[in-house]
């Protein structure tokens, strides 16, 4: 079944079957097919989590933990949830949060972040990701950007579908 599917040339996959073992067992199964890919599992339970991980899985989440975190944050910070709610494509407002990705050529390569921003009315840089580094909150206005680097902005969906 992986191997219809395309897994040997996939950049990624999410296995979300309801049984940790067969989680861990397509973890092993992607794994081994192709070496590279990024592989996204959900488990039940710690110890699933922690076998996901031992299989291979970059990132193993527990979906029910996750759940229950947000109606929790919902109660404590609505506001802050519904902010963040803007990461999920198409929700209500014109208003997106997206990641961008800048390929080699792209008229953004060499720009710093504050004139990326001024391009553009209502874009903000919130973050930068170079390499294998951390993720940089909020980067300093004078950043050059750099083919390969990711972007995460907000604004306008018009104007992120013209970034990307």
């Amino acid at each position: 079944m992986l191997e219809e599917a395309g897994l040997r040339r996939a950049r990624a996959i999410v296995i979300v079957t309801a049984a940790d073992a067969d989680n861990v067992f397509i973890t092993l199964s992607a794994r081994s097919m192709n070496p590279e890919i990024h592989i996204h599992a959900r488990g039940e339970s710690e110890l699933g989590l922690q076998h996901l991980r031992m299989a291979g899985a970059n990132q193993a989440v527990a979906a029910y933990q996750w759940g229950a975190l947000r109606l929790a944050a919902s109660v404590m910070r609505p506001s802050v949830v519904d902010f963040l709610e803007l990461s999920f494509p198409g929700r209500g407002a014109e208003i997106d949060l997206e990641e961008i990705r800048v390929a080699e050529g792209s008229p953004l390569v060499g720009q710093p972040i504050a004139a990326v921003e001024r391009s553009a009315t209502r874009l903000r840089i919130v973050a930068l990701k170079r390499g294998d580094g951390p993720s940089t909150l909020i980067p300093d206005p004078a950043t050059l950007v750099q083919a390969g680097d990711f972007m995460v902005a907000i604004g306008e969906r018009d104007t992120l579908r013209r970034l990307g």
